[in-house]
């Protein structure tokens, strides 16, 4: 499977035609759907291997772009960086969308590559770079997310629990039932503690525009 890389087609670009396409009268949109780009799309998701509510088998190899092989999993995560008013179509519509993105990108990676642009200097620094921020978001979603787990721990959850029945002039739900809310104050309240504790002698120095 590829990376979903869905930088071929700008998605903003995308969210505004399907929009214009969502608000078009009943004549425009017959007429958008008889167009050339959205047959080639529509032909794309009936080869898609999908299920019965349209979205592809993770598994499924969707298509080939030469040696290339995009499947449903690559799909689903272009779709799931899809912006939010494009989100809210439906699977027929999005699933073709994101398919068109990644033949794009592998078209263009195919043309790049025969230009060589692996060794072009350009290339190589967006890679270092790209690198570097990887591992450095990576170090800060792992490091946040044990935290936040320790906040939402069954003995956490509990004590506010208790906490807040023993304040209560009422017996509150099940904790089964109040539990989200409960995980909810809890990540917020140890987010907050959390930029107070690394705020503290941190030396951070903030500048205006002049420097």
């Amino acid at each position: 499977a590829i990376y979903a890389v869905s930088a071929a087609i700008p998605t903003a670009a995308l969210a505004q035609d399907a929009t214009a396409t969502d608000q078009a009268s009943p004549a425009t949109q017959s007429e958008q759907a008889s167009s050339p780009d959205q047959q080639t799309a529509q032909t794309n998701a009936q080869s898609a291997g999908q299920d019965a509510s349209g979205n592809p088998q993770p598994d499924a190899l969707v298509a080939t772009v030469g040696e290339a092989e995009i499947r449903g999993d690559d799909v689903m995560t272009v779709v799931g960086m899809l912006p939010p008013q494009l989100q809210a179509q439906s699977p027929q519509m999005l699933v073709p969308i994101a398919l068109e993105q990644l033949i794009m990108r592998e078209l263009v990676l195919e043309k790049a590559r025969s230009e060589n642009l692996a060794q072009d200097p350009e290339v190589t620094e967006l890679v270092r770079r790209t690198t570097e921020d990887a591992e450095k978001n990576a170090m800060v979603q792992v490091w946040l997310d044990r935290e936040m787990a320790k906040a939402v721990s069954d003995e956490a959850v509990q004590q506010s629990y208790d906490e807040a029945q023993a304040q209560g002039q009422q017996d509150l739900p099940p904790i089964e039932v109040v539990r989200p809310q409960i995980e909810q104050h809890l990540r917020q309240q140890a987010m907050q503690e959390i930029r107070v504790m690394l705020r503290e002698g941190a030396d951070v120095v903030l500048y205006d525009p002049t420097g």
